[in-house]
C-alpha cells in the first residue's frame, strides 16, 4: 500500500501456495486402486489411479512417439527389433516400449507398458489483487491462476468413424504420408489409436484468469 500524493494512491496484493501430493499406504495386496472404467469414452479402460508412491489419482495409460508414415518404416523398426504391433498401419501410432521387454502391451500385468502420463494436481496456486485510488475514483482487479497438472480431454465416443463428430485437431490427423506425425488416421471402427488411454488425450491445464473488474467513483468527493 502506497500514496503517492494526496490525489493517488495504489495497493498491490500476491499470494501463492505450493502442493506435493503423494499417496503413502493402500492396503491391498497391489498398493494401487484403480478408477472407473469408461471415462475417457465408451468402452476404454480406467484413465487414473491412487498408488503408493505416486501423486493420487495420476493418469495411467501409454505414450506414442510420433506416426507410422508408410509399410516400409514399420518393416524396418521390426527389422531392427523395435517392438511393433502385429496389426500396425501407416496412419497408426507409434507405442512406446515403455518396459523395454520389446513388446507392445497395454493389458494389465508385469509386462504392461501403460505409466503415469500426467498429475491432475495443482503444483502452484496463485492470486493477485491490485487497485487503484485518484481523486473520487477507485478501481480494482482480482486474478487467480494454478499451474503444475494436466487435464484429459474426454469428448469422443468409443468410436474413431469417419462420421462421428470431431473438434478441430481432426484436421491434423494423418491421411497420407507426411501429413501427421501427431494425430493418428481414422478408421470406420475402433482401434489402438482411440480406445487406449494415452499421451494423445493428454494437455496442461496451466491457467490465469481475472475473476472480477471493478470501477468506481465516490460521488462525495
Amino acid at each position: 500500500n502506497d500514496r503517492v500524493n494526496k490525489d493517488f494512491s495504489y495497493n498491490a496484493s500476491i499470494n501463492f501456495a505450493t502442493n506435493s501430493n503423494e499417496v503413502t499406504r493402500i492396503a491391498n495386496d497391489n498398493h494401487y486402486i484403480n478408477g472407473p472404467g469408461g471415462v475417457l469414452s465408451q468402452g476404454t479402460e480406467y484413465i487414473y489411479r491412487a498408488e503408493e508412491g505416486k501423486p493420487i489419482g495420476y493418469f495411467y495409460g501409454m505414450s506414442y512417439s510420433g506416426i507410422w508414415q508408410n509399410y516400409e518404416q514399420i518393416e524396418a523398426a521390426r527389422q531392427s527389433g523395435k517392438a511393433v504391433l502385429d496389426d500396425a498401419m501407416p496412419g497408426d501410432c507409434i507405442w512406446d516400449d515403455w518396459n523395454g521387454d520389446g513388446v507392445i502391451t497395454y493389458a494389465e500385468g508385469a509386462a504392461c507398458d501403460r505409466h503415469e502420463i500426467g498429475n491432475p494436481n495443482r503444483d502452484v496456486m496463485l492470486g493477485v489483487n491490485l487497485g487503484l485510488q485518484y481523486k473520487g475514483f477507485d478501481f480494482a482487479v482480482n486474478g487467480a491462476g494454478a499451474f503444475g497438472m494436466q487435464i484429459m480431454r474426454s469428448y469422443r465416443s468409443f468410436s474413431d468413424a469417419p462420421y462421428q463428430n470431431y473438434d478441430t485437431t481432426i484436421f491434423n490427423r494423418w491421411y497420407g504420408e507426411g501429413t501427421s506425425n501427431s494425430q493418428p488416421r481414422i478408421s470406420s471402427t475402433g482401434h489402438s489409436n482411440t480406445n487406449w488411454v494415452s499421451t494423445r488425450y493428454m494437455e496442461d491445464a496451466d491457467y490465469f484468469k481475472i475473476k472480477t473488474i471493478t470501477l468506481g467513483y465516490d460521488f462525495k468527493k
